[in-house]
C-alpha cells in the first residue's frame, strides 16, 4: 500500500505543473516529449506511480482553478472545488435544496425578535452571530448532537478573540444568538449558504465518493472542516502547499493547515512521504536570496538570471518607469486606488486586483453613505458622513473589551479608499462607476499583460510579473500585527509580495 505524499513547496516551484505531469505520466508511463524535471520533481513523479490511479479528483482553491486544471489534466480525472464537490453529496441526500447566500439573513429576519432592518444595534448583533456561525463551522468548534448545536461560551469566546469578531457591546446576545441561529440553520433543510455545502457534509455525516488518489492544491489554506473533508474523499492523499504562503487565517483557515494534515497523514495506516519542492522556475538569484532570509530552503535553479533589486525608488521613477504587465503591490488597498487614477491620468492603463473588493466599496457606500432620501446628494455631503462614520467606530473599536489594532487598520483603510475614489469626482454616481471601472477580476492566471496591475498582498497570490513594485514596505509586516499567528502570517504576505517577480524586484521609498 502506497504512502500519501505531501509536497511542501515555494513559490514559484511549478508545484501545479508538478502534480499534473505526475497525473501525465500515470496514464502514459514511457512518455517522452522532452520534459525533464528537477531531482525534486523526478521524486514526486516517482512517488505518485507507486499506486495505480484509477481515479483520481485534483481540489482546487477556486473555480477558475479547478476549471484550468480541468483542460491540463487527463480526461480520465476530475477537477474540483470543495464547494462543488461537497454540493454533490448534499444535493444526493437532498435533491430539492437550493442555494440561497441570504439563508442567515432570512433566518434571522423569520426566527428571531432583532430588527435588523430598523436598528443598528441588533444588525451589529446579527451580523457578529453570523460571522460566528461560518467560523464554528469553519474550525469544527462545538458539535451538532441530537439535532441540536452545542457549543460552550469559552469556545465562541475564544472564536471571539482569535479572530477579533466585533460584538459591539452586546457579548451576552451575540452569545445566546449563536447556537439558536446554528440549529436553525442546520434544521432548514430547504436551502444552504456556502458555509453549508461543506460542513454538512461533516455535520450531517454525509457520503462522498472516494477517490484512488485525491490531490489536494494549496493546502496551507484549508480549514478544520475541509481537513475532514480530505480524509472521506480520498484513499491515498496528496497535498500540495506552501505553509509560508499560508495567507487566509483571518477567515478561518486553519494556521497551520500544513503541520496538521502532516500529523494526520503520519499516523493514518499508510503513513505519509514529505517531498520538498523549493527550486523556484520564477524568482532570479538575487529575490530568492532576500526571500531565503523568510524561507531560508528557498533555492534558486543554476540557470537562473541574476535579476535587479531596487530600493527607495522615489514615486516619480515610478509614476515614469512603471510599463503594461507590471505589478505593483501593497499591504493595504488605499495607496493602490491612488496610484491607479494618477497612471490613468498619464494615459497608462492600470487596474485594480480584486473586484470583489469593488463591490463591497460599492455597498458601504450605499448603505451607509448615502441618503437615498434625499434627491441631491454630494461628495461634500458624502465625505462629511464618511468622517462622522470613522470617528464613531474608532471609538467604539477603542472600547471594545479586546481591542485589535488590525481591525482599526481595515477601517481606516477602507476610509481612505472610498476618499481616493471621491478625488476629482463631480457625484456620488460617478464614484460607483469608477469603481466598475478600476477593479478587475481577480482570478488571473499568469501575469498582467495589457495594464499596470496594482494589487494587495492577498491578491497577488498566484501571480506573476516580470518587474514588482513594492509600495509601502514598511507595512510589510504590518506593524499592527499583535497576536503571534497575525505576526506569522504578515511575514508571510512579505515572502507572497517579493516572489512575484521574475526579473525585477523595486521598492518605492517610505515617505
Amino acid at each position: 500500500m502506497a504512502r500519501h505524499i505531501m509536497v511542501k513547496a515555494g513559490a514559484g516551484t511549478g508545484k501545479t505543473f508538478t502534480y499534473k505531469r505526475g497525473l501525465q505520466l500515470a496514464i502514459s508511463p514511457n512518455l517522452d516529449d522532452g520534459i525533464v524535471g528537477t531531482d525534486s520533481q523526478e521524486a514526486i513523479w516517482d512517488s505518485m506511480a507507486e499506486e495505480k490511479i484509477g481515479t483520481c479528483t485534483v481540489v482546487a482553491f477556486n473555480k477558475a482553478i479547478a476549471t484550468e486544471a480541468q483542460r491540463e489534466i487527463p480526461d480520465k480525472y476530475q477537477a474540483s472545488t470543495f464547494h462543488s464537490m461537497c454540493f454533490g453529496a448534499v444535493r444526493s441526500r437532498f435533491p430539492k435544496v437550493k442555494v440561497n447566500k441570504f439563508k442567515m439573513n432570512d433566518l434571522i429576519d423569520a426566527k428571531t425578535r432583532l430588527r435588523v432592518k430598523t436598528s443598528d444595534r441588533d444588525a451589529s448583533i446579527a451580523s457578529a452571530a453570523m460571522r460566528l456561525v461560518d467560523l464554528c463551522k469553519a474550525t469544527l468548534t462545538g458539535a451538532w448532537i441530537d439535532d441540536e448545536f452545542v457549543v460552550t461560551e469559552d469556545q465562541l469566546m475564544a472564536l471571539i478573540q482569535h479572530y477579533g469578531v466585533d460584538v459591539n457591546g452586546s457579548l451576552a446576545d451575540v452569545l445566546e444568538l449563536v447556537p439558536q441561529l446554528f440549529t436553525l440553520g442546520m434544521q432548514d433543510e430547504t436551502c444552504i449558504d456556502f458555509s453549508d455545502m461543506v460542513y454538512w457534509v461533516i455535520g450531517k455525516d454525509l457520503s462522498l465518493p472516494q477517490s484512488d488518489l485525491l490531490i489536494v492544491d494549496e493546502s496551507q489554506d484549508l480549514n478544520a472542516c475541509q481537513h475532514d473533508i480530505v480524509f472521506r474523499a480520498g484513499r491515498r492523499i496528496m497535498v500540495v502547499g506552501d505553509e509560508n504562503q499560508a495567507i487566509y487565517g483571518f477567515s478561518g483557515a486553519d494556521c497551520n493547515s500544513m503541520w496538521n494534515l502532516e500529523h494526520k497523514l503520519a499516523h493514518d495506516e499508510r503513513g505519509v512521504d514529505i517531498l520538498p519542492l523549493y527550486e523556484t522556475r520564477r524568482c532570479p538569484k538575487s529575490v530568492v536570496e532576500l526571500a531565503q532570509k523568510i524561507v531560508p530552503e528557498y533555492q534558486y535553479l543554476p540557470e537562473a538570471p541574476q535579476g535587479q533589486i531596487d530600493r527607495d525608488v522615489s514615486v516619480d521613477a515610478f509614476m515614469t518607469g512603471v510599463r503594461p504587465g507590471d505589478m505593483a503591490i501593497s499591504r493595504v488597498n488605499a495607496p493602490l486606488l491612488g496610484t491607479c487614477f494618477s497612471l490613468i491620468r498619464k494615459g497608462v492603463k492600470a487596474q485594480v486586483a480584486g473586484r470583489d473588493i469593488g463591490q463591497a466599496l460599492i455597498t458601504f457606500i450605499t448603505k451607509k453613505l448615502q441618503d437615498r432620501r434625499r434627491s441631491e446628494w454630494s461628495i461634500p455631503d458624502m465625505l462629511s458622513k464618511l468622517e462622522d462614520y470613522r470617528n464613531k467606530e474608532l471609538e467604539r473599536l477603542s472600547q471594545s473589551k479586546h481591542p485589535d489594532e488590525m481591525r482599526v487598520n481595515a477601517l481606516e483603510d477602507k476610509c481612505e479608499c472610498v476618499k481616493a475614489l471621491c478625488d476629482g469626482a463631480e457625484d456620488v454616481q460617478e464614484v460607483k462607476d469608477r469603481v466598475k471601472t478600476v477593479f478587475a477580476d481577480t482570478d488571473l492566471q499568469g501575469k498582467p499583460k495589457h495594464s499596470v496591475l496594482l494589487s494587495s498582498c492577498h491578491k497577488a497570490k498566484g501571480l506573476e510579473a516580470d518587474s514588482v513594485w513594492v509600495m509601502n514596505p514598511d507595512l510589510m509586516p504590518h506593524p499592527m500585527a499583535k497576536i503571534a499567528w497575525q505576526k506569522k502570517q504578515e511575514k508571510n504576505l512579505q515572502y507572497v509580495a517579493w516572489t512575484r517577480t521574475k526579473s525585477r524586484l523595486a521598492f518605492l521609498e517610505t515617505k
